[in-house]
């Protein structure tokens, strides 16, 4: 799976009927916009820093960009091959997208021109990520158990971090960018020195595979989704140990992030996006499902704003864009 760099997660009507909850249901007036102009597979989104902008990618070789406040398409970006993974830095000065010739381009973000192209990968880069400056780029091929980071816009490899002993499900940068954290298969998460490629202690806790990881927007914590636990985790980065576990989802937990106000937000294969507080406890959930609980083959790839508010899901050739801040407190 490649907006989530996962296995493959395919999810039945049955599944649903299983699983979602009475309370858990298809509102569409949760919905801000839906974006249906892919002529393929969506494979990746992705929300702006400044919120305003939401770019999505599919196997139909374009990267589709549109404004968040009108739902109106502002920029398109074709490729000679299907997109396979996209991103911003923080700073909104650089994006960035992987294809299926083994290529990642970074452009400038304003004027659209290519600043960078990286080349020689053993396979598609199944997700990256950007440093808050743009200046290093973390990538990890389709399959492998291998994270690298890369100098920008030289493209000189900069590091590579290897002490995971099964394949990399996700990367993410630190908000200083000082930091990488990667999840695998092994059931650990890695937080790396960036730049020197020197791997901290093992974060270990989830039972099972570790499907995803984001910062905090401090740096002092680290949000993690598993695979066969279920579960959320919220680790201290001070300490290397497990603050809160969530539990409720019914299935894996393949997306994690923070929402508005320290909350926390996370989307399982059991079709349910779930909110929580601070203190781990549930206040909110729905299904981001089609309405009547028909259930699309999974999400392939998920994206919250920077205000937590605004959370894009795509599935199959379709981008559904929700206002969480409309989603009723289950207290």
């Amino acid at each position: 799976m490649r907006g989530l760099t996962m296995p493959c997660v395919c999810l039945s009507v049955a599944l649903a009927a299983a699983v979602a909850r009475a309370e858990d249901k298809y509102d569409v007036s949760l919905r801000r916009f839906q974006v249906k102009e892919h002529a393929n597979a969506v494979t990746a989104v992705a929300v702006s820093p400044d919120g305003k902008t939401l770019a999505t990618a599919g196997k139909d070789k374009s990267i589709r960009f549109f404004d968040i406040a009108t739902g109106k398409r502002t920029h398109v970006l074709r490729h000679e091959s299907e997109i396979w993974s996209i991103g911003y830095s923080s700073d909104g000065k650089s994006f960035a997208a992987s294809d299926g010739d083994k290529l990642v381009t970074v452009w400038d973000a304003d004027k659209w021109t290519e600043t960078a192209t990286l080349k020689g990968f053993e396979t598609p880069v199944a997700m990256l990520a950007l440093s808050p400056d743009g200046s290093l780029l973390a990538t990890f091929e389709d399959g492998l158990q291998v994270p690298h980071v890369w100098e920008l816009p030289s493209g000189k490899a900069r590091a590579v971090l290897e002490a995971h002993g099964d394949r990399v499900t996700s990367v993410a940068f630190s908000p200083d960018g000082k930091h990488v954290a990667s999840t695998s298969g092994d059931e650990t998460i890695r937080i790396w020195e960036a730049k020197a490629g020197i791997p901290g202690r093992p974060l270990r806790g989830h039972d099972g595979p570790v499907f995803t990881a984001v910062f905090s927007p401090d740096g002092k914590t680290l949000l993690s989704g598993g695979a066969r636990d279920k579960s959320v985790r919220l680790w201290d980065l001070t300490t290397f140990k497990v603050k809160t576990v969530m539990e409720g989802h019914a299935d894996a937990v393949h997306f994690v992030g923070f929402g508005a106000k320290g909350t926390v937000v996370s989307l399982s294969k059991d079709g349910v996006v779930k909110l929580w507080d601070a203190d781990g406890n549930e206040t909110g959930s729905f299904l981001w499902t089609a309405e009547g609980g028909n259930l699309p083959s999974y999400a392939t790839s998920v994206a919250l704003g920077p205000d937590g508010k605004t959370l894009a899901v795509g599935h199959d050739d379709v981008v559904d864009v929700w206002d969480l801040s409309k989603v009723k407190s289950a207290k």
